[in-house]
């Protein structure tokens, strides 16, 4: 079988610590040693890379250093579904972690892709998910991230209907794409395979899983849209791991190697857990036997940690799920639980990643898992090197005036105690401390838009972190008009009609109508209209409830009547008002000064038109005597 070139390092060798299993690791290495230890398929490993039992691995720094378990659940705004089984990585080249797949706790397969930055959750979109733009649903899938192609590469899995899937997908800048018909080669399909990427042949390896009915150990690359099968040319428990699905794989920087942990097999006619230890070099697979060891498990969370060791926590054992945390420096396993805080439940199929904030220093990110009696919802981070915040809650984020919110952030880092102080913040607020975080109560009494921030510092832990929570305080819901129109309604013509205007409230109004006329019935909905079937005269109460409980009501006057009334006579109401009276008066004096005017006028004019009187003739006078 052809293979790309690949850069192989200097020998990496082992050293094998002698103790209560000294000669079982001595009979292991006297058999890896005669084997001969062949290397990947169609090559010869030369005697340089053949390990040598003198030789010793260099453990990686100690666990002095490592950060406690930390449940975030209640600083995080939004949360994935829980589940176990799901896949995860951290996308180096979008500083994500990528969640997808996994079992619900009902049942079934999960397609959604979710990412974690920033200390938040987020749901990818689209939202209208198809098979062009987003692999099927699916539980068990292989998930690792490229580094020398820079995207995230997914492959199989096992469907909600419970068929093996052989797909290929990428995924970068929150986009799949299904590479399938343009990738050369292709592994079976299968489930719950091992997956990681390797720095030292540029490639993601993955190793095992299973079908409904067998499991698998060969061992594949995957690099620049070809997949590559690298296992030995005849495999032996020598130089490959046994048929297993569910195991551990990781990258330990100090060893230059994967390893490879655990795992379901078939032993003794039966499917039971495996606790042995193999690592992954360019020269091939080489099983190791370090002084101590978990116990057996598979499906347990496995990733590297910024101090350059690996972390193991839970999985399933014989006797189920545990809880229990382990640290290997390429030298040695050893069981940190008691040092490490409260850890997680116990559980399995846990969903893992590492997290890189700047350089080396990051931390590991657990969510959800398989329980004894439930599945899991819950995220949690553990081995953190510099001190980090969630993006932190307020529950509600939006509520009326007088009413009260919580607002909660959890911090973490390598230093303990940690400290948190609030500003910005409305009054009506107190801040106190919690375990796991800091809380901040408030009952504001005003309405606005508030971003609360906080600051957490830790002991000679650097520069304090910061960060900001948004809420909203609105005013309580209230009517300030009610118009009804017409008014009055006539019965049997045409419709009544209510319409309401309303303002304030958290999350919407609903409206509800009481005291509304017979025809009429109560609607969720600021406008009514309907036809009453009543003479009559009815006070309506409109209320207004928003999402939080509070309500603001008014009421309105409705009259229905039989007929339509008389129109108003405009014309007598204006010839009744004073000033026309008034003016009636006025005007009747004034055409009486006309009619005497004109009267006068007359008789003066007859006057003037009778003839002239002739002057009498004078008497004589009276005769004398």
């Amino acid at each position: 079988m052809s293979t790309r070139p690949r850069a192989r390092p200097g020998p990496h060798r082992l050293r094998v610590g002698v103790s209560a299993l000294g000669f079982l690791g001595l009979f292991v290495l006297v058999i890896v040693v005669s084997s001969g230890f062949s290397g990947s398929a169609g090559r010869t490993v030369p005697a340089t890379h053949r390990v040598s039992t003198a030789a010793t691995l260099a453990p990686a720094a100690g666990p002095s250093a490592l950060s406690p378990w930390t449940n975030l659940t209640s600083g995080l705004t939004n949360q994935p579904a829980g589940r176990f089984s799901g896949a995860a990585t951290w996308d180096a080249n979008d500083s994500e972690v990528v969640l997808f797949g996994g079992i619900p706790g009902g049942g079934g397969a999960l397609r959604t892709t979710w990412t974690f930055a920033n200390g938040s959750w987020k749901a990818g979109t689209p939202h209208s998910l198809t098979t062009a733009n987003s692999p099927s649903a699916r539980w068990g899938a292989a998930l690792a991230y490229d580094a020398s192609d820079r995207y995230v590469v997914l492959f199989g899995g096992r469907s909600i209907q419970g068929g093996l899937l052989s797909d290929t997908w990428t995924f970068s800048a929150g986009t799949w794409t299904n590479v399938t018909n343009s990738t050369v080669g292709a592994p079976p399909g299968r489930a719950n395979a091992s997956i990681a990427y390797d720095p030292a042949v540029s490639a993601v390896v993955m190793f095992g899983g299973r079908s409904p009915t067998s499991l698998f150990n060969d061992t594949w690359e995957y690099h620049s849209a070809r997949w590559t099968s690298v296992g030995a040319s005849v495999p032996t428990p020598t130089n490959t791991p046994s048929h297993r699905s569910g195991a551990s794989l990781a990258f330990l920087s100090s060893a230059n190697a994967l390893v490879l942990f655990g795992g379901t097999g078939f032993q003794f006619g039966t499917y039971s857990p495996l606790s042995d230890t193999w690592l992954f070099q360019t020269t091939g697979w080489q099983s190791i036997v370090p002084p101590h060891m978990p116990t057996a498990r598979a499906m347990a969370a496995l990733a590297p940690l910024p101090n350059g060791t690996i972390l193991l926590y839970g999985g399933v054992g014989a006797g189920g799920p545990v809880a229990d945390t382990w640290l290997f420096d390429g030298a040695d396993w050893k069981n940190v639980s008691t040092s490490v805080g409260a850890a997680p439940s116990a559980r399995s199929a846990s969903a893992v990643a590492p997290v890189t904030l700047s350089g080396t220093n990051g931390y590991i990110l657990l969510f959800g898992g398989n329980g004894p009696t439930s599945t899991y919802s819950d995220t949690w981070e553990v081995g953190a090197s510099l001190l980090e915040l969630t993006g932190g809650i307020a529950r509600p984020a939006a509520l009326d005036v007088n009413q009260s919110t919580n607002l909660s952030i959890v911090g973490f880092g390598p230093s303990a105690p940690l400290t948190y102080s609030w500003s910005s913040m409305p009054s009506g607020c107190t801040s106190t401390a919690t375990a796991v975080g800091a809380r901040l109560a408030c009952v504001p009494p005003a309405p606005g838009n508030f971003t609360a921030i906080v600051s957490m510092n830790g002991t000679g832990a650097g520069s304090p972190v910061t960060a900001s929570i948004p809420f909203v305080v609105n005013a309580l819901p209230a009517i300030s008009a009610i118009r009804v129109s017409p008014f009055p309604a006539v019965l049997g013509n045409g419709f009544l009609t209510l319409t309401v205007l309303a303002h304030g409230g958290t999350g919407g109004l609903h409206f509800s109508y009481a005291g509304l006329p017979p025809g009429c019935s109560t609607t969720d909905a600021s406008f009514l209209r309907c036809a009453p079937s009543a003479v009559g005269t009815w006070t309506v109460t409109v209320a207004a409830n928003d999402s939080t409980g509070a309500s603001g009501s008014a009421n309105a006057t409705v009259v229905v009547a039989a007929s339509a009334p008389a129109p108003p006579n405009h014309l007598l109401a204006k010839l009744t008002s004073p000033l026309a009276i008034a003016t009636g008066v006025i005007g009747v004096g004034v055409v009486l000064l006309i009619v005497f005017a004109l009267q006068r006028r007359r008789r003066l004019a007859a006057r003037g038109s009778a003839p002239a009187e002739e002057p009498a003739e004078p008497k004589a006078p009276p005769p004398v005597r």
